[in-house]
């Protein structure tokens, strides 16, 4: 926090993404937003999380909003918009193939693909420790 503060005199972000999903990374996002900010939460959580919203909500008057895809929330034509989902993943499968984002590792878990509804079960209760499973089929 002393870092985004710093770097914002004082002020916090004007935009948040929580995208881990990670219970403990949702608070340090309602920290790091500006007063009248937003927070686009796009991680799913597994685990209950715990924040008292009226201490950054009510408070801060931020806006928090919920979403799969970033690219699509913003009120413009698809045409003038660059951040869609086409672009998206263009971007990221361009740095991923020269190397700037380095993936090897993310891979957590694989699976064979009979099991899946048993990992859905894991996951929905927190059992299963991932960043990122692969179905095998």
């Amino acid at each position: 926090m002393k870092i985004i503060l710093e770097v914002t005199d004082g002020f916090g972000m004007d935009i948040v993404i929580e995208a881990s999903g990670h219970p403990s990374a949702f608070e340090p996002a309602f920290q790091a937003v500006r007063r009248g900010g937003k927070i686009f939460i796009q991680g799913t959580h597994t685990a209950p999380v715990s924040i008292i919203f009226s201490d950054y909500v009510l408070h801060k008057e931020i806006t928090l909003i919920g979403t799969w895809s970033i690219g699509n929330i913003l009120p413009l034509d698809p045409q003038y918009n660059r951040w869609n989902r086409r672009n998206n993943l263009d971007l990221a499968m361009d740095l991923i193939s020269r190397g700037d984002i380095p993936v090897k590792g993310l891979v957590t878990h694989r699976f064979p693909f009979a099991e899946l509804p048993e990992i859905y079960q894991k996951l929905e209760k927190g059992e299963l420790p991932y960043i990122q499973i692969i179905l095998d089929y």
